[in-house]
């Protein structure tokens, strides 16, 4: 009877404010992020949808939190969840559920990586500047280079190993042909730094 936001910003503030007042820590806490949502125009009381089904009605979606009476989070609100637990110092986020996301370019997963990139990236640019890993998407070679010499993993989702290089070299290609359409981690591996990188095949 009175429909409204699904775990909007505010509630990721009021959150952490209600716990840190019962004296729990920020490094102690994680911040849940929905990757699906609840539609209250039902005749059959509130169903739930996946951001995959709800993007999937129009690309458009990805950026709003709500459509008709449909309400979620959208790439924006992620992000800015994203960050917000990067700025409060939590242990991080969590989300429910990965198979709910969508396996494309609109992807939430892929939203929460380019922030923590950033992040990562303001905090020590000069090591990756030189590192570029495409394309991304992908529909069959990965390719990376770099201008040091580096080791590279293939990981799933699930996090299999798939595949990792025995010869550290400064450029790689990777065949993907036989591999499922998804999202997938790519892990570089220098002398000094690891980089991850989330790559996604269509």
């Amino acid at each position: 009877n009175n429909p409204g936001p699904h775990s909007p910003f505010s509630f990721a503030e009021n959150s952490l404010f209600y716990w840190n007042n019962q004296g729990m820590s920020n490094d102690k806490l994680t911040l849940g992020i929905p990757f699906y949502g609840y539609d209250f125009d039902s005749s059959n009381g509130v169903s739930a949808y996946t951001y995959r089904y709800i993007v999937s009605l129009d690309e458009n979606n990805a950026y709003l939190d709500q459509v008709d009476e449909i309400y979620y989070n959208g790439i924006p609100t992620i992000k800015a969840k994203t960050q917000f637990a990067l700025d409060e110092g939590l242990l991080g986020v969590m989300m429910w559920e990965l198979g709910q996301d969508s396996y494309t370019e609109l992807s939430l997963l892929n939203a929460i990586d380019e922030v923590i990139q950033e992040n990562v990236s303001s905090l020590d640019a000069s090591k990756w500047d030189d590192i570029v890993v495409y394309p991304n998407p992908f529909s069959s070679t990965i390719n990376m280079e770099g201008e040091e010499d580096f080791n590279f993993q293939l990981v799933d989702m699930q996090g299999k190993q798939l595949y990792s290089s025995n010869q550290a070299k400064a450029s790689h290609a990777y065949n993907a042909m036989d591999l499922p359409n998804g999202m997938y981690i790519v892990r570089i591996i220098s002398e000094s730094n690891t980089y991850v990188k989330t790559v996604i095949k269509q």
